[in-house]
């Protein structure tokens, strides 16, 4: 919730533990015949998977498990709703488990596409990590209060945080060996792009007026000199 501030706790323990969970989801699909019986019950065959590929899955949804608890209980000062994390919660299964059904059915030795999409999470979870953490600094200086952050990556797009994420994402989909999986990190920037972003432009327009509208005209929204 933009402008309310909290420490939003209970939402934040709930979620943890849903993320948590849905890792495990994960592990169980790609490593104890999750996906076998999933399958079963569409009567298809799974293609076998290949094991380095599911351990590639499971740690990169594991660190960015990680990646989330600094940002749920050290980045995010903003107060969280229950329709947040119920909305956040069902996003994070769903992609677990999509990610999970389609790259453990994929039987191919890996190649550059997957060493591709593991260094564009790393990419990915810097650009977004590094941005949460140089703003978060900023303001802990009271001098900064009630000031708009434009420094380091912001500096390049006013959202450059959800770029991040959507970089990580496409990397992440990667690591799948389909490009089907694609379809997740485009829902993700679209949702950036058409729900998220105006929110967001709304909230700081309000509050710091002709300051950030002077940010926006001379910055990109989304994607550094391209959006």
């Amino acid at each position: 919730m933009h402008g309310e501030y909290g420490k939003s706790i209970p939402q934040k323990v709930v979620l943890t533990i849903n993320h948590l969970l849905s890792v495990m989801l994960m592990a169980w699909l790609l490593f104890y015949n999750g996906i076998d019986v999933v399958f079963s019950w569409f009567n298809a065959e799974t293609g076998g998977g290949n094991s380095v590929r599911n351990q590639l899955l499971t740690g990169l949804a594991f660190i960015y498990f990680l990646r989330i608890l600094v940002t749920y209980f050290y980045l995010i000062k903003r107060k969280m709703n229950w329709d947040e994390v119920i909305m956040v919660a069902a996003w994070v299964y769903f992609f677990h488990i999509y990610f999970a059904i389609k790259g453990g059915v994929q039987s191919e030795e890996l190649g550059w596409v997957e060493w591709l999409g593991i260094g564009l999470f790393v990419i990915g979870s810097w650009i977004n990590t590094s941005s949460e953490r140089a703003r978060h600094r900023w303001k802990q200086n009271p001098d900064h209060k009630g000031k708009l952050f434009t420094g380091h990556l912001f500096r390049y797009a006013q959202h450059i945080n959800y770029f991040g994420d959507s970089v990580l994402y496409t990397g992440f989909a990667f690591v799948t060996g389909t490009m089907e999986a694609l379809f997740l990190p485009a829902i993700m920037t679209a949702l950036f792009i058409f729900m998220h972003i105006p929110m967001k432009e709304k909230y700081l327009t309000e509050r710091y007026g002709t300051d950030f509208q002077i940010y926006a005209s001379n910055t990109k929204k989304l994607f550094p000199f391209i959006y």
